[in-house]
């Protein structure tokens, strides 16, 4: 339990506050339901006792006990928002860790691949690190150890022999429910290896699909991630089998208790018949913290298996962090990009040969390149969330390495070919790229500048974009770009989906704006190669200068 409870105890020290007021709103909930299910308890004990004294009044009795489980379901109510809030905040926090030390991590020196870090963030840190946070310690160790250690107390002002009872029952299925522990962290581990694995096979197939349509794999690749899926399934019904023997065993302790409880009230004289009713009650919450003694330790070493995936991730990417000056970030603005002798290789395909450019203020820097020869790679490197093998990069003659990246790259920003779009309205995307408000004033400017006059600003976009066409996605895209506090402007594809006249309009914007901004487009649209200032090609995997 020791080296569990080690794992837990980090994961805690990512965020303490978050940990305590997560731990508020399970304390808020368990006792206020607690009490109200002692008060209904009670209620239907004293009816049972009292049916035939007329001089009891039901109906007053009853109101009293609605007004108070109706005065107690708030705090339960409100403090079981404010676990889940907490909860989603601690795991926020560990995605953010992950997501920190992957940008920061050195490409060349990381074992781990992007499957494996959106494996981690998806599935330990938002299913099951999360579930933790909010009802596997709150609702599934601290509510019954409150709660249970309640309903004890007044078993025991009841009758002594029934609190010993419950310890006994409880006790017993406590120490069968531990023999199960082992069989609980094997799958769990087996889940998360296979989860692994389907990503990685999904992606390399989605990276190879025009491979696997020329050379007919397409049955041997579905075959094989059929497979893989059937496993997964496998596991998943074997440990949903075991979670729900787990969970039935309590029931059969609260059987038990009944039987004998019933017994005793007919034996026993002095004891009253309705606390049969009182004695079950309690003897659920009392039963939920013994039998799930074993329990809570399956939820330390499920919660510690995940927690291990992505702490040793994270330090992982710690060990193989870029070596970056404490300098601070480049001051002034930029006038010119000089890319020199970049190399760049992924394994033994070499993606950037050799490859040499310069972009300045006030010229239109176009590279011609069809897919697949590594323009999109050579923006990234530009921007620094790749680096090269070899060669370097310079802003106005002083090397881009020298600085810190994180906040040196505010001064630069790549606008893909398939733009990142949040679920919001278009006004809140864009004024997310310009992280300031925008009057109307300039907003029927932007809509003009990209062709589209009648764009409506608060329509609503789905992630991505998913309910927009293409070309209003890179218009919005576009947007984005022109409110941008930034000095350099890389754009990928940025009029592929574009008409003749959105694109003609596209370039007199650009035209106007490379006066302030340095202006990279990686294209192989023919209207914006022939109006470039400086026109360079990918040829073999090396840059060569066409213009002037």
């Amino acid at each position: 339990m020791n080296k569990p409870w080690k794992t837990i105890r980090v994961l805690i020290k990512e965020n303490p506050k978050y940990w305590i007021i997560s731990l508020l709103g399970a304390m808020l909930t368990s006792l206020p339901w607690f009490v109200s299910t002692w008060i209904v308890s009670q209620f239907l004990a004293n009816a049972i006792d009292c049916a035939v004294d007329l001089d009891w009044n039901p109906l007053s009795a009853f109101g009293m006990v609605l007004f108070a489980i109706v005065f107690l379901r708030v705090p339960v109510i409100y403090g079981y928002r404010i676990n889940s809030w907490a909860a989603e905040k601690l795991s926020a926090c560990l995605q953010w860790h992950l997501l920190r030390s992957w940008n920061q991590r050195n490409p060349s020196k990381t074992s781990l691949s992007l499957n494996e870090i959106l494996t981690r963030i998806v599935n330990d840190c938002t299913q099951n690190l999360s579930e933790f946070f909010f009802q596997g310690f709150g609702l599934k160790i601290l509510e019954p150890i409150l709660t249970g250690i309640s309903a004890l107390i007044v078993l025991w002002v009841l009758q002594w022999k029934i609190a010993l009872l419950s310890i006994g029952i409880g006790s017993c299925l406590s120490l069968f429910t531990l023999r199960f522990s082992k069989t609980i962290e094997t799958l769990h581990s087996a889940l998360q290896a296979k989860n692994d694995q389907l990503n990685q096979m999904f992606t390399d197939e989605i990276s190879n699909m025009e491979t696997i349509k020329v050379m007919h794999l397409k049955s041997l690749k579905l075959g094989q991630f059929d497979e893989c899926s059937k496993e997964i399934e496998k596991i998943m019904n074997r440990l949903a089998k075991t979670e729900i023997f787990l969970n039935v065993l309590p029931k059969l302790g609260e059987l038990i208790l009944i039987i004998i409880t019933l017994h005793l009230s007919v034996s026993d004289l002095n004891f009253p018949v309705g606390n049969v009713v009182l004695v079950v009650s309690m003897q659920s919450f009392v039963n939920q913290l013994f039998s799930n003694f074993g329990t809570m330790h399956n939820e330390q070493i499920k919660t510690a298996i995940h927690g291990q995936r992505v702490l040793g991730a994270i330090d992982q990417l710690k060990g193989t962090k870029r070596k970056e000056a404490k300098e601070p970030a480049f001051k002034g603005a930029i006038d010119t990009l000089k890319v020199e002798q970049i190399d760049l290789a992924y394994g033994k395909q070499v993606i950037l040969n050799d490859v040499s450019l310069c972009a300045k203020r006030g010229d239109l820097t176009v590279i011609q390149a069809p897919s697949g020869t590594g323009k999109t790679t050579l923006l990234n490197v530009i921007q620094g969330w790749s680096q090269p093998d070899r060669g370097k990069i310079f802003w106005n003659d002083q090397e881009q390495y020298k600085y810190e990246l994180i906040k040196t790259r505010q001064k630069i920003r790549l606008f893909g070919q398939d733009p990142i779009l949040f679920h919001g309205t278009i006004l809140e995307n864009i004024e997310l790229a310009a992280s300031r408000s925008l009057s109307e004033e300039e907003l029927k400017k932007l809509a003009v500048l990209v062709n589209w006059k009648d764009c409506d600003m608060n329509r609503m976009i789905e992630e991505n974009g998913s309910n927009c066409s293409g070309g209003q996605r890179q218009k919005i895209a576009f947007m984005q770009a022109l409110v941008s506090d930034i000095d350099v402007l890389l754009l990928d594809e940025p009029t592929s989906a574009l008409d003749p006249e959105s694109e003609e309009i596209f370039y007199e914007t650009l035209n106007a704006l490379k006066q302030e901004k340095i202006i990279v487009i990686s294209t192989h649209r023919p209207f914006l190669i022939e109006k470039a200032d400086s026109l360079y090609a990918l040829r073999n995997r090396k840059c060569v200068k066409l213009k002037p």
